[in-house]
């Protein structure tokens, strides 16, 4: 009797050291395997006569199971805080590419408006047909361009000369030119002159933009064409 009550007693410590032993792998397996499940869990499960295949589909849950990060939204803004950062931006990059073109054409009084890009830069007016040019009138007035963005096409870039000379940009859009002043200095015949020849000077709706010799033409040429597409 006594013998049978040892054999007893050594089973059920048996018994008891496995239950721990496979708390503990199961622990382990569930918890490499994004763990849903606590020991005490576990011991439940274990306690029911639950499988260890059982116990650990019970405790373990797909990646795909996993809370989906939110990034924190301050409730503090709104959409109006959204809109006016919206048109910070689109200000500081409408400075930015103003400022540039400032630099980059060959120009005074340039300003970029949603519309267009405006500038005023010297042009000069020969007329007469004496074979003489020292007989000839020669005018270089200012004049005020003002170049509609929308649709401008880029004709050509480059060097007048190919390798010398100075850089320009040929377009081709809606363009405006106006001779600052009246010419009251001339003679009626002589405006006349002046004005015909200035205004035959350039094809309809050509133009060319002088760049200065310091800055890149490829970046004149790609801001021109983001100009016109926006």
């Amino acid at each position: 009797m006594i013998i049978n009550i040892q054999v007893f007693d050594t089973n059920v410590a048996r018994s008891g050291i496995l239950r721990v032993l496979l708390a503990a792998l199961l622990m382990t397996i569930a918890y490499g395997a994004n763990a849903d499940c606590s020991k005490q869990d576990i011991d439940f499960y274990l306690s029911k006569d639950f499988t260890q295949e059982q116990i650990t589909k019970l405790c373990t849950f797909a990646p795909t199971d996993a809370p989906v990060y939110q990034p924190y939204a301050d409730p503090s803004r709104s959409s109006y805080d959204e809109d006016r950062e919206e048109r910070r931006d689109a200000r500081r990059k409408k400075q930015e590419t103003e400022d540039f073109l400032r630099t980059a054409i060959s120009a005074v009084d340039v300003e970029l408006t949603p519309e267009s890009l405006k500038y005023t830069r010297k042009v000069c007016i020969v007329t007469g047909l004496d074979p003489d040019p020292a007989n000839r009138l020669k005018v270089c007035p200012n004049v005020k361009y003002d170049i509609t963005l929308h649709d401008l096409l880029i004709l050509s870039s480059g060097k007048k000369f190919v390798y010398f000379g100075t850089a320009t940009v040929d377009i081709k859009g809606k363009i405006k030119r106006e001779i600052v002043g009246n010419l009251a200095n001339y003679a009626d015949y002589q405006r006349v002159e002046l004005l015909e020849t200035f205004n035959g000077s350039e094809p309809e709706g050509e133009t060319t933009i002088p760049v200065r010799d310091d800055v890149p033409l490829e970046r004149v040429v790609d801001t021109l064409r983001q100009l016109s597409a926006s």
